[in-house]
């Protein structure tokens, strides 16, 4: 997994986080449903990732969106990233 790819997604999900998350540790396996987020402020994430990364995720398969992880997996495509090897599990994702 790209470190930078995280740390993006890490500062974008701090930034959007409720008080309520109040600099609690987040780790790749944090489930998303437990951050201080709703579903708005979670497409608001995954928007500002677009753009960030300039590509579109398609929203369809948000539903699927388990972990922090998940969400860094979406837009890393490094080629030490677990899924980079397969062609199928970005294009998954990303479109």
């Amino acid at each position: 997994m790209d470190a930078q790819v995280q740390k993006i997604v890490f500062d974008k999900i701090k930034e959007k986080c409720a008080a309520g998350f109040a600099g609690g540790e987040l780790t790749d396996d944090t489930d998303i449903h437990t951050l201080s987020m709703d579903s708005l402020t979670i497409l608001e994430v995954l928007y500002d990732l677009e753009k960030h990364f300039d590509t579109t995720v398609d929203e369809h398969l948000l539903t699927s969106l388990r972990t922090v992880e998940d969400l860094v997996k979406m837009f890393d495509d490094s080629p030490d990233s677990p899924d980079s090897d397969d062609s199928t599990a970005k294009s998954a994702w990303v479109s």
